[in-house]
């Protein structure tokens, strides 16, 4: 079995450097630090178990679209409600199954 936060090794050098980006853009705007290793664990879960994201695609995209995925990964890993209809736009191609792997991403923790 996968560990759920395990970084493949060609996906590891991109999560490393976008969770750097969100923790800067995160203080920036809310005056607070983040762990970028706790937002490189979250985005690694998403990637590896419930929908793969567009990596390079993520890192290169304006700040606001970064944003919505970043933090609208957080909010639904962390929230109570995954069935909002809520997919990282930078998610790779269709993902009906959202709401179920995200639930099953939770009882991995």
């Amino acid at each position: 079995m996968t560990d759920d936060y395990a970084l493949e090794s060609r996906d590891g050098p991109l999560i490393e450097h976008f969770a750097e980006r969100a923790s800067r853009l995160w203080a920036r705007f809310n005056g607070k630090t983040v762990d970028p290793h706790w937002i490189a664990s979250e985005v690694s879960l998403v990637h590896n178990h419930i929908v793969p994201l567009r990596l390079q695609e993520l890192l290169d995209v304006d700040d606001g679209n970064f944003a919505h995925d970043i933090v609208g990964i957080h909010c639904h890993l962390a929230g109570d409600n995954p069935s909002d209809g809520f997919k990282p736009r930078f998610a790779k191609g269709e993902s009906d199954v959202w709401r179920q792997r995200v639930l099953n991403a939770r009882r991995k923790r």
